[in-house]
């Protein structure tokens, strides 16, 4: 049987956040407004909320995060070059 497309709602990602109760996320628990509306909509559409951030967040961190890091890596590496070319002269 093929692995479910996404994790599940305990996958390790929400199981390492401490507010973590053990009924979801902090925002179903929570009393703002944002929370009541969260709580009014369905299991199932909660859980598209949370697939769609997920790879959301996922995109984020495996290219735009390794993009930036990259390009910093290189403004690093040309910035140690002309401090070290200053040194030598």
């Amino acid at each position: 049987m093929p692995p479910p497309p996404f994790p599940t709602r305990t996958d390790e990602h929400l199981r390492s956040l401490p507010s973590l109760s053990s009924s979801g996320p902090a925002l179903a628990t929570s009393s703002s407004p944002s929370a009541a509306a969260y709580r009014a909509l369905t299991p199932s559409a909660q859980m598209h909320i949370e697939q769609r951030l997920r790879r959301s967040a996922e995109f984020f961190g495996q290219v735009i995060v390794v993009f930036v890091l990259r390009d910093l890596g290189l403004l690093m590496d040309k910035y140690a070059k002309s401090v070290d070319k200053w040194l030598m002269d």
